[in-house]
């Protein structure tokens, strides 16, 4: 976990530095590095080079708690902000369960079932595929 805080970081600092090399004007647009809008300014910079119009990654999960755990790899697109699916590959009992977002719509399809769900507002602070992120946080994607 420290590694991937230590690589998150150095990530951090250095689009930072790209924001707002020391002693050069902040660029046309960008918060004055002292503001309350520069943190959100950088993040959402950062979060634009990481994505891009579209992208397409194989991400693996591990879940833990107290007492059990548990990995979960997915196959995931995105195209700008509007739109993303995450299909999950494994573990065998959760393949082929998706998440499709589509604008401000989330959906599940349920692969046991063959269903179909809309995620309704009173679903969205439920965990997502029992992780901390709720299907919220896979809306703001």
């Amino acid at each position: 976990m420290e590694t991937g805080l230590v690589t998150w970081g150095a990530r951090l600092l250095a689009a930072l530095a790209l924001l707002c090399p020391l002693g050069a004007p902040a660029r046309a647009g960008a918060p004055d590095p002292g503001s309350p809008e520069f943190p959100a300014y950088v993040m959402r910079k950062i979060d634009d080079q990481y994505r891009g119009e579209r992208s397409h990654g194989i991400m693996k999960m591990e879940l833990k708690t107290r007492d059990w755990e548990r990995t979960m790899t997915a196959e995931a697109w995105s195209l700008g902000r509007d739109y993303s699916l995450v299909r999950i590959l494994e573990p065998l009992k959760e393949k082929g369960t998706a998440t499709l977002k589509a604008r401000s719509d989330l959906f599940t399809f349920l692969n046991k079932t063959g269903r179909t769900i809309k995620i309704t507002s009173g679903m969205m602070g439920g965990s997502w595929m029992g992780c901390h992120f709720t299907n919220d946080s896979i809306k703001l994607v």
